[in-house]
């Protein structure tokens, strides 16, 4: 009797080391998994200057520069200032930009001949 509990046990615990290895992780698996999302952004071309005194950021887009102005030190908005904006060379042209908020003005560019 002996014998045959010891056979059975035996099987017992072979059936459970076949039946729960399959469960355990593993590396290397052929499970299909989706491909990381990667995110692009697309930036808009921009330009910055910068004094001991100010921070001029400008962004383009399409038919109109923002421009951004601060002041370097402590990054306050500088509003109501005036500014004219220059080019000179091909396409040459002169034009003051409007504020449309705190620190914030659009230059509108001349359109193409």
């Amino acid at each position: 009797m002996k014998a045959g509990l010891f056979k059975l046990l035996c099987a017992s615990a072979l059936i459970f080391a076949v039946s729960g290895s399959s469960a355990w992780a593993h590396g290397a698996d052929d499970h299909e998994h989706a491909a990381p999302v990667t995110a692009s952004v697309a930036i808009a071309p921009r330009a910055s200057a910068q004094t001991e005194d100010f921070e001029l950021v400008l962004v383009w887009q399409g038919k109109s520069v923002l421009i951004y102005l601060d002041q370097f030190a402590d990054n306050a908005v500088v509003a109501g200032a005036n500014l004219e904006v220059e080019l000179t060379g091909v396409g040459a042209f002169k034009a003051v930009a409007k504020q449309i908020a705190p620190g914030e003005y659009r230059l509108e560019l001349p359109k193409a001949a």
